[in-house]
């Protein structure tokens, strides 16, 4: 859109010119992580999350660094406004600072203000697809002069620690002693379309989102990860995590929790008493940095796992003289990896027969947010008409402790001939298994196998290593009727031999399940 500041219904004046952007360095940091938080998994446990600049830093913009367009906003009332959406965050985030790029354009020297005029520059929360509430600023922020490419990047710190997933927006206003300039550079290529534009008339805020271009307004951040650790390049030695039930909280080797590696910018903590005060520091070179602010943490009791067990009592209507078959689906809704294993016990609360059972896939590891099924086979073709019952137990365990177990009741109906779509079966006879390697651990080579696979379909190994990182990809090393058999010698894609340590396998088709082995040399 194009237009004079008379125009009210035309909110934009655009100066095509082209430029090259050099991108701005972060400063150096004083060694001092930030932004620590901790995030409960269960009722004694959970996540010390902390940023530390030169590890997780990232930019996030929509602009390629080079600018088409030179964009003001032109209403009459005077509160002009352009601001960029940011979304699809990986909670936490913490938000270093916003920076935007004003043009050394005047292209009208009789509007009030020039290209060093200052600005307002401020974060807010979303409301409704529109910039909402503040959360950190306003800023006033202007040019210097030092002009490269046609303009000069200017920033304002935020500090801001973002802890949902939901959008924020980076807004930029223009005072009223100058509300035309300066003019902020924009991209008109391969358009993402978060750019709006924005006036207030008679107390109302308007928004209209630029259709042509993107502006050059940016968030400096700094991410974490849950999953698995940052491996980057960098001269911290280690982390230093420290706890005590009360204030102050000392850096001495009595409070002293435990040493992470400088990669790794998240670690589970034990919450192991009803006061709890959490601090990070940082090792470089043997010297010890000042410690992050101090995070308070309340527990109360329970160790539950960060599962949920679909179904948790059991149940299957078959008819009498035949098998049946069905599952219970384990989900890892928590954010490390979790080990499992299913046991059927001799408790029976109702004093009935037990009942003949043999369990597929009874033990395995689960990914965060991945789901694993326990395969049941009922040979319940000997049983008589009436009702059985078996009990079983989950353990759970992960890398730091071992979780309370559930309990999974199975109940089993015998009954007359019943039609097919009567029986309760949960899953296929046919149910594809992935089971665990042999031998394990393993030294030089070990072999996989998988049962029950559907016909006509190709299947591939996929091995990685704790990062998360690909290590190997395997065909099948031969085929059996409906089963395959994998073999890995240890070695990666590159014909390189593997470190010793723990790797995940899965196989194309099983719905996100991992099984763990060892290797060692």
């Amino acid at each position: 859109m194009s237009g004079s500041h008379e125009d009210r219904m035309s909110l934009l004046r655009l100066f095509c010119l082209t430029a090259v952007v050099l991108l701005v360095a972060a400063p150096a940091t004083d060694g001092k992580p930030i932004g620590l938080i901790l995030d409960r998994v269960s009722e004694y446990r959970a996540d010390a999350i902390w940023f530390f600049p030169g590890i997780n830093d990232s930019t996030l913009a929509y602009d390629d660094g080079d600018w088409d367009v030179g964009v003001g906003v032109c209403d009459v009332d005077m509160d002009n406004r352009v601001a960029v959406k940011f979304a699809d965050f990986s909670a936490p985030t913490f938000i270093r600072e916003g920076s935007v790029f004003i043009l050394s354009l005047d292209p009208d020297p009789s509007l009030p203000g020039d290209p060093l005029s200052p600005v307002e520059m401020s974060l807010h929360s979303d409301d409704e697809g529109r910039p909402g509430d503040v959360v950190s600023g306003p800023y006033v922020i202007q040019a210097t002069g030092l002009w490269e490419n046609g303009g000069e990047w200017v920033s304002a710190s935020f500090d801001y620690l973002h802890e949902s997933e939901s959008p924020l927006w980076l807004q930029v206003r223009w005072p009223s002693s100058s509300p035309f300039m300066p003019r902020i550079g924009a991209d008109a290529e391969d358009l993402d379309f978060q750019s709006w534009a924005g006036y207030s008339s008679g107390g109302v805020d308007n928004w209209q989102q630029f259709p042509d271009y993107d502006l050059m307004m940016r968030l400096d951040v700094l991410l974490s990860t849950r999953q698995f650790p940052i491996e980057v390049e960098t001269d911290i030695d280690s982390f230093a995590i420290y706890s005590r039930d009360r204030l102050p909280l000392e850096l001495s080797p009595a409070n002293l929790h435990s040493i992470t590696l400088g990669s790794v910018l998240h670690e589970r903590v034990h919450v192991e008493s009803p006061d709890n005060y959490f601090c990070v520091t940082s090792w470089r070179r043997g010297i010890e940095g000042p410690p992050s602010d101090i995070v308070h943490m309340t527990s109360s009791g329970g160790s539950a796992p960060p599962v949920s067990i679909t179904p948790i009592h059991f149940e299957s209507f078959v008819s009498v003289g035949r098998d049946s078959t069905g599952a219970v689906r384990i989900r890892n809704n928590g954010f490390t990896v979790v080990e499992y294993e299913f046991q059927l016990i001799d408790s029976d609360p109702f004093g009935s027969d037990d009942i003949p059972m043999a369990l597929k896939n009874s033990s395995g590891c689960l990914f965060p947010g991945q789901t694993d099924s326990v395969v049941l086979e009922i040979h319940s073709a000997g049983l008589e008409i009436g009702e059985y019952w078996e009990m079983a137990v989950i353990e759970f365990r992960d890398s730091i402790e071992v979780f309370l177990p559930r309990d999974v009741s199975i109940h089993v109906i015998v009954d007359e001939q019943t039609a097919a779509s009567d029986e309760h079966t949960l899953i296929p006879p046919q149910c594809m298994l992935l089971l665990q390697n042999h031998p394990n651990p393993f030294n030089c080579e070990t072999t996989i196998h998988v049962e029950n696979v559907a016909r006509g379909e190709d299947f591939i190994l996929r091995i990685v290593n704790v990062l998360g990182q690909t290590v190997r990809e395997l065909m099948p090393l031969e085929t059996s009727g409906s089963n395959l058999t994998f073999s890995w010698d240890g070695k990666s894609s590159s014909g390189c031999p593997c470190n010793s340590g723990v790797y995940f396998y899965t196989v194309s088709g099983r719905n996100g399940e991992w099984k763990k082995m060892l290797l060692i040399k």
